[in-house]
Order: C-alpha cells, then structure tokens, then sequence
C-alpha cells in the first residue's frame, strides 16, 4: 500500500479502517472469508460515501478459540455464536 494512502499521526487525511470480524473456528469457508471481505469493504465505502474507501479498507478475519470471545458480558462459543446468527435472521424476517 501507498505510504500516502495510509492515516498517520502527522496527517489525518486520507483514512484507513480496520474491521475486525470474530468467529469460531472453522465458522466460514474460503469462499465465505472472501465474500465478507468484499462485502465489510463495500459496506465501508457506501458508508463513508466514497468509493476509494475501499482501497483503504482493511478487514481482518480472526478465528477465537471456542469461548475465547465475548459481547456483553456473554463468552462466545459455537452454541451462543449459532443462538446468535439465528436471532440475527429472524429478526429480518
């Protein structure tokens, strides 16, 4: 990547964004990996309202041992990672 492309300490523009994606082990497929990837950077981009955002837009994709992750107070295991998905989809029903 460019040096110039990359946010610094000494200049604020252009921005880079990280997104981290956390998930059991063996939860995605290759082909999964890449598709949230194209699709978290798209999503970056629409959001930011620019297009170039993308070139800038770094997902990393990091599998936590079973339990090893948590939101709200709740360790994440396949069980929870699973009840949670489910909710998610129901919810668009």
């Amino acid at each position: 990547m460019d040096p110039a492309a990359v946010q610094t300490a000494a200049e604020a523009l252009p921005r880079t964004i990280r997104v981290q994606i956390i998930t059991p082990p063996g939860a995605l497929t290759r082909s999964g990996q890449k598709q949230l990837v194209k699709d978290v950077t798209a999503i970056m981009a629409d959001i930011c309202g620019d297009p170039t955002q993308s070139r800038r837009t770094w997902v990393l994709l990091t599998e936590a041992a079973e339990g090893g992750w948590g939101i709200a107070g709740t360790a994440f295991g396949r069980d929870e990672f699973a009840a949670l998905a489910a909710a998610g989809a129901a919810a668009k029903k």
